[in-house]
C-alpha cells in the first residue's frame, strides 16, 4: 500500500525480480526485497499492517483463510533487515502467525511488534503490545551452539510517528 523508494518482487516459482508496484496484490511464495534508502508497507488480507526498512527481505511462506472454520494461517520469513508489524487479536485457537528468521521463530496473537535481523543473522525482537512466543527453528531439545535468547527489556510503547520520523 506504499512504497517510499525501491522495492522489488520475486513472485512463487519464477527467479526474476520485477519492481514493486503500490497496491501490487502479493500470494504465498512471493518474496520481497526492499532497497537501500527505502520502506514499504503491506496489509495483509485482514488488515494487519506489516512495514519493511531498507534492506529488508521477506518471504511470504503461507497465506490461508479459511471462513467455515474462522481460521487464518500466515507464515512469513524474515531473511535480513526490519519488519514492524501490527497483527489483530487471532480468535480462533487454530489460527496461527509466525515470523520466522535464520536463527528464531515468533508466534504472534495481537501483537503490535518490531523484529530485527542483522547480516550475521542476530534476531532482535521488540513487542509494544501483546505477546509474542519465541522458540528455535529446531526440533530437537538441545539449544543450537550459540544460540541464546536475552532477558526482556522494557521498550516505550506504541506511538504515532510521522513519515519523517519512520525513515
Amino acid at each position: 500500500t506504499y512504497l517510499e523508494g525501491k522495492g522489488k518482487v520475486q513472485r512463487a516459482r519464477s527467479q526474476k525480480w520485477n519492481p514493486m508496484r503500490v497496491n501490487a496484490r502479493l500470494v504465498q511464495g512471493d518474496k520481497v526485497r526492499i532497497g537501500k534508502d527505502s520502506r514499504a508497507e503491506i496489509f495483509t488480507f485482514d488488515a494487519d499492517t506489516i512495514r519493511l526498512s531498507e534492506n529488508t527481505e521477506l518471504e511470504i511462506n503461507h497465506l490461508q483463510k479459511n471462513p467455515v472454520r474462522e481460521t487464518k494461517k500466515k507464515k512469513l520469513f524474515l531473511s535480513l533487515g526490519r519488519m514492524w508489524n501490527r497483527a489483530k487479536t487471532l480468535l480462533h485457537s487454530k489460527s496461527e502467525y509466525t515470523v520466522r528468521t535464520p536463527n528464531a521463530i515468533s508466534g504472534i496473537r495481537g501483537t503490535a511488534y518490531n523484529i530485527d535481523v542483522s547480516s550475521e543473522h542476530a534476531t532482535k525482537i521488540k513487542t509494544y503490545s501483546g505477546a509474542v512466543k519465541v522458540w528455535q527453528p529446531t526440533a530437537s531439545k538441545e539449544p543450537k551452539r550459540g544460540w541464546k535468547l536475552s532477558a526482556p527489556t522494557v521498550v516505550s510503547g506504541p506511538h504515532a510517528v510521522s513519515v519523517k520520523q519512520w525513515k
